[in-house]
């Protein structure tokens, strides 16, 4: 990891409302790219959101709590990197692991990511699919496909160097006040993505959020795959300059 910038504090931003309906996640061109600090204010003003909340109560055929808070991303690019941004709306900062690639990380407050660059749309996780886990304490689980598809022989020991950073809106593992949420700030490098980027490139794209409220694994996600590794259920994301 190329390192993260942690930061917890109150500051308030304006949510940029998208339709979970939508299937297409539009990045915006931005020359000059964005410094990863958490602060959104350098991003540019014609970027829209997706914004998702947990409409699914049954995965896999396992009950699970319903979560009540709200995620939205958008998403940009530039030569070197494709940057995301979350917002997530929460009301109880939760988060224990700091071991990198913990087993049971998807427990805490987080947000998940996946790509398909390749845009295969497999039922498979192969070796260009990759997925990163950040939690609110800056702890990554991340992993990629491999050669046979197999999601449970998948690339445990890959690590991803995206650049991230974090901005906390209330107090973390204190149930006893209200919270507002957190930001979580991300630039992927290309390389790691193996594309060379150029306008209308499309790749595959999920995102998720996992909800620690002590109830048990609370975890939504834009397009509804399950199993999550199923870059056939993905939406996309398209680069565009204008």
């Amino acid at each position: 990891m190329l390192g993260y910038v942690y930061y917890i504090a109150l500051c308030s931003l304006t949510m940029i409302s998208g339709c979970a309906a939508d299937d297409k996640l539009l990045a915006f061109y931005q020359a000059e790219g964005m410094v990863i600090d958490g602060d959104l204010s350098d991003w540019p003003r014609t970027s829209k959101a997706i914004t998702v909340t947990d409409r699914v109560i049954n995965q896999g055929g396992k009950e699970r709590p319903l979560s009540d808070n709200e995620i939205s991303c958008r998403s940009a690019w530039e030569e070197g990197f494709l940057y995301l941004a979350f917002e997530v709306k929460d009301t109880k900062l939760n988060a224990v692991r700091t071991e990198r690639d913990h087993k049971e990380l998807y427990l805490d407050d987080m947000v998940e990511f996946l790509f398909d660059p390749m845009q295969q749309r497999a039922n498979q996780w192969l070796p260009d699919d990759i997925v990163y886990h950040i939690n609110i304490l800056g702890t990554v689980k991340d992993d990629r496909g491999v050669t046979s598809g197999d999601r449970k022989d998948k690339d445990i020991a890959w690590n991803g160097v995206a650049k991230y950073a974090l901005r906390l809106k209330g107090t973390l593992n204190d149930d006893n006040d209200v919270d507002e949420g957190y930001i979580l700030e991300v630039a992927v490098p290309w390389e790691e993505l193996g594309i060379t980027p150029i306008e209308t490139l499309t790749l595959g794209f999920n995102f998720a959020n996992g909800d620690n409220d002590g109830k048990g694994r609370q975890l939504f996600d834009w397009k509804g795959a399950w199993p999550m590794r199923s870059p056939i259920q993905f939406g996309v994301i398209k680069l565009v300059k204008d």
